[in-house]
């Protein structure tokens, strides 16, 4: 068993006015009077977290303008009820000048019971990282916590249109609101959850937000676990591929290829015939290097010809048939895809082909915290 980490001093006379507080793997005197004249705060720390004298902590520095806490939990440590509605005077606190709020946890009870219990009205900024350590970490608990944020989430998705998520190699799941006006910004990463738990968290975020959920997913090399997932996710409309094989798949799962992917039949839940990304309309393949003949095959597969589609419809076969595609490509074509892109330009799945990366291709910017 690990020891407690030290706790700060600071009965010295240099420590009378704090204004900006980082610590790192320190416990703090939570009671003393010279934590009152805060603008910055930052803890790092590994065991129990005193969450009602967190709490405490913005009743005691309501000039408070950032907050910062990454914590990993001890097992066996009580976990707070789990709060009640945000919008039924639960408030505790409130923080007025607060506007960045930073929170990186393995346990979603504690981050729930803080953004529960103090009104962050200014709040322009919120990053979450939530990372898995048992099947008692539910991820779910945190919608009713981020209640108090429904409106300025409503606000910020109708703005700015899409959302993102970000399925990158060696990092976590990551969801993003980032509206180009900046009236709030809103980042999530998710760690060892399962992802069918996060679409039904996200979902029910937007819900709650009285918002449409409209997603641009940037996909790295994945698992075609992972793949048919996501590709049963009808808010996804836009997609972007950057790399057709995954080297560092799981042995035990079988690495997905793009776009041949995407031309694979399958049948729904209502015994519909259909294709993975349902309502898929915009596909980026600017930075994946493969044959546009790999296109142009994918797009056979997707989009059935009308002799196809009369033959199944003598059988009673029910067909979803998705929308049609503005397609992006690399901009360097080769003789063999230059030859074939006027049957891509023409095809009857293809609604528009451009050239050239997307100005918003950001694979790397995945980390929130």
């Amino acid at each position: 068993m690990s020891s407690p980490p030290p706790t700060l001093n600071l009965a010295g006379g240099k420590t009378k006015k704090i204004k900006h507080l980082k610590l790192e793997n320190v416990s703090l005197p939570w009671s003393s009077q010279r934590l009152r004249r805060l603008e910055t705060f930052s803890l790092e720390i590994e065991g129990t977290v005193p969450v009602e004298e967190m709490v405490n902590l913005f009743i005691k520095n309501p000039g408070l303008r950032s907050f910062h806490l990454s914590y990993r939990s001890p097992r066996g440590l009580d976990i707070p009820a789990p709060p009640t509605s945000a919008g039924s005077n639960t408030f505790q606190a409130t923080a007025n000048s607060l506007e960045e709020v930073s929170i990186s946890f393995d346990n979603p009870g504690i981050a729930s019971h803080i953004l529960s219990r103090v009104y962050m009205p200014a709040c322009t900024s919120l990053k979450l990282a939530a990372k898995a350590i048992s099947m008692m970490n539910n991820i779910h608990s945190l919608n009713e916590a981020l209640l108090q944020f429904a409106p300025k989430i409503g606000h910020a998705m109708n703005e700015g249109g899409r959302t993102k998520f970000y399925d990158w190699p060696d990092q976590p799941f990551n969801w993003s609101i980032s509206p180009e006006q900046e009236i709030f910004q809103l980042s999530i990463e998710f760690s060892h959850f399962d992802l069918e738990d996060i679409i039904v968290f996200i979902r029910n975020l937007a819900s709650n937000s009285e918002s449409e959920l409209d997603m641009e997913v940037y996909l790295g090399p994945t698992s075609q676990q992972i793949a048919d997932k996501l590709g049963e996710w009808t808010e996804i409309t836009k997609l972007h591929i950057s790399s057709s094989f995954n080297s560092d798949c799981d042995q035990n799962d079988e690495a997905v290829l793009f776009p041949d992917y995407l031309g694979h039949t399958r049948a729904d839940p209502d015994l519909v015939l259909s294709w993975p990304f349902p309502d898929l309309q915009e596909l980026d393949l600017s930075e994946l290097e493969c044959s546009l003949l790999r296109v142009f095959d994918m797009l056979n597969r997707r989009y059935l010809s009308k002799s196809d589609r009369k033959r199944l419809k003598k059988l009673n076969v029910p067909i979803n048939t998705p929308p049609k595609l503005d397609i992006r490509v690399r901009d360097t074509l080769n003789p063999e895809d230059s030859l074939i892109v006027p049957a891509i330009e023409s095809h009857r799945g293809v609604k528009s082909l451009e050239y050239g990366s997307s100005e918003d291709l950001e694979f790397e910017e995945t980390l929130c915290i």
